[in-house]
């Protein structure tokens, strides 16, 4: 494993050098260093993986990404939205209060929803714990003294390290007993299998059930690899998530005709009701859609992306040479005056069909880059 601190660095952010690193061939480039350690705390997941194995992975957990399946989902995020929303009106009237406890508790509620294994205590456990790990994977990324493991796991924070990976290790291991137990039930039952063949439906597959019926797709998974995956989603999902939600709150308080927009788009697609959003109703509020777009745009959940070169690659003219860590800091790309024009000006409205400049794989929305990251 290359260390950053004795190896040559380029940090690029033209699109088009970019996207020869992004879409190179798998062969070319390898995942750096910070990836290693952020694979010791979530396990080889897809964000960490590479090669043919990170192919085998892809290709069979893309669809769970896709809009159709997605959709299996949006009931579970209404509801908790809904629970959301009465504990935020409770602090109506504060001066001040801490958006992201909120934030970090419906986003645990709503990733591991499919299982019902945590109470109380365990949620703020694993808030606890999420919390901890993403501070513990900067701590360490800044001090390259400590990219060592034999000293890392010598230290106060290499033991507290530890005992993350291990209640990670737990937790994605009674999600996975808990999701087997309740297939076996659903197996045994036949119940939604036949009310989905009587409603002309069939019931589409949660990111658990492609990981624990892979062999039904031809891809043979262990159990540390369907593990890994769990304990890369959670994290993955935790941390990405809550920036975005926190940085949104921070924009419609900022801006407050946008916040109006806003309010205004979501009053019109439901016609004033108090019922449970659907995904029509998603589909129609493309205001919302331009505004979460631009905070990503602004404040990028996965602010760095980095590559090792393994084979000597052309980039803009010039040769790359063989071990080089290459560099993508993806909120710079977004704030390049050549792609977006007055880039600091929070304008949802760059990202209307009739003014979009923007080149897809860039997108930190997108859950390719997020995947890929």
């Amino acid at each position: 494993m290359d260390r950053p601190c004795t190896v040559p660095m380029l940090f690029l952010r033209d699109p088009r050098d970019i996207e020869i690193i992004l879409r190179s061939e798998i062969r070319n480039v390898k995942k750096s260093f910070p990836y290693y350690i952020l694979g010791q705390l979530m396990g080889d997941g897809l964000t960490i993986l590479e090669g043919n194995k990170w192919e085998v992975h892809r290709k069979l957990l893309d669809p769970a990404f896709h809009l159709k399946f997605l959709e299996n989902s949006v009931k579970i995020f209404a509801r908790e939205s809904e629970i959301l929303i009465q504990k935020l009106e409770k602090e109506i009237g504060q001066q001040s209060f801490d958006v992201k406890t909120y934030f970090n508790r419906v986003i645990v509620n709503i990733v591991t929803k499919d299982v019902t294994i945590l109470d109380e205590e365990g949620v703020n456990e694993c808030i606890e714990k999420l919390q901890q790990a993403h501070k513990l994977f900067m701590l360490r990324a800044m001090s390259p003294w400590l990219y060592p493991d034999f000293i890392y796991w010598r230290t106060s924070n290499g033991r507290k390290s530890k005992e993350i990976i291990e209640f990670s290790k737990k937790l994605a291991q009674d999600i996975s007993n808990c999701k087997r137990e309740k297939l076996a039930r659903e197996k045994k039952s036949r119940t939604a299998n036949v009310e989905g063949e009587l409603l002309g439906k069939k019931k589409m597959p949660t990111f658990l059930d492609l990981l624990l019926n892979a062999t039904d797709y031809g891809v043979q998974l262990s159990e540390k690899d369907i593990n890994n995956e769990i304990r890369t989603f959670i994290v993955a999902a935790f941390d990405t998530v809550n920036v975005t939600l926190c940085w949104l709150m921070q924009v419609l308080g900022n801006h407050l005709e946008i916040q109006d927009k806003v309010y205004e788009e979501i009053e019109n697609v439901l016609h004033g009701s108090n019922r449970l959003i659907t995904m029509k109703d998603l589909n129609e509020m493309n205001y919302l859609e331009r505004v979460i777009k631009e905070v990503q745009r602004l404040h990028s959940p996965v602010p760095l992306l980095s590559r090792t070169i393994t084979k000597d690659l052309e980039i803009g003219g010039h040769t790359v040479p063989e071990g080089m860590i290459i560099n993508i800091p993806t909120c710079q790309v977004h704030k390049n005056p050549e792609i977006y024009q007055n880039p600091e000006k929070f304008d949802p409205d760059r990202f209307l069909q009739s003014q979009k400049v923007i080149i897809s794989m860039l997108t930190s929305h997108s859950v390719q880059d997020l995947e890929a990251a």
